[in-house]
């Protein structure tokens, strides 16, 4: 306070650039957390997105499973079934990343006629150029650490 009672008028902080990468993406941070985060190129993403399908099809045609007890054959099922649900999931916020878009937009997958335009929309648009809200723009190779 100064001589007359008054608070002094506080000046505004300035709003920090978007040359460090979002909090979320430090290397602190579980992995697990920052898989969500990061961004992926269309080429890692087609790859990403049909591996686990083609993974599925060698497992089809082996008999495994049906030497199993069906217990254990469901079991193994169900889980496979929920870490590539898991692994998609990613993939598609990652690849939405890429193009500026929020995670947000793969509930449109799930809307008739709108998911048409988001398959679209993560198979052929292209990525910002250089950082984006989302981070640095990933590397143009593929690479099994990125998909992964």
């Amino acid at each position: 306070m100064n001589e007359n009672n008054q608070i002094p008028p506080v000046s505004p902080t300035p709003m920090p650039t978007q040359t460090t990468p979002p909090p979320i993406l430090q290397q602190s941070t579980p992995y697990l957390i920052r898989f969500f985060y990061i961004r992926l190129n269309r080429r890692n993403y087609f790859l990403g997105i049909n591996t686990p399908y083609l993974f599925l099809l060698a497992l089809s045609f082996t008999n495994i499973t049906n030497s199993m007890p069906q217990g254990i054959s469901l079991f193994i099922g169900l889980t496979l079934l929920i870490i590539i649900t898991i692994y998609g999931i990613s993939l598609n916020i990652r690849r939405l990343h890429d193009i500026n878009k929020s995670g947000l937009w793969m509930l449109g997958l799930f809307v008739p006629v709108l998911n048409i335009i988001v398959m679209i929309m993560l198979y052929f648009w292209p990525g910002t150029k250089g950082n984006n809200a989302y981070g640095k723009p990933p590397v143009a190779r593929i690479s099994i650490k990125d998909i992964l």
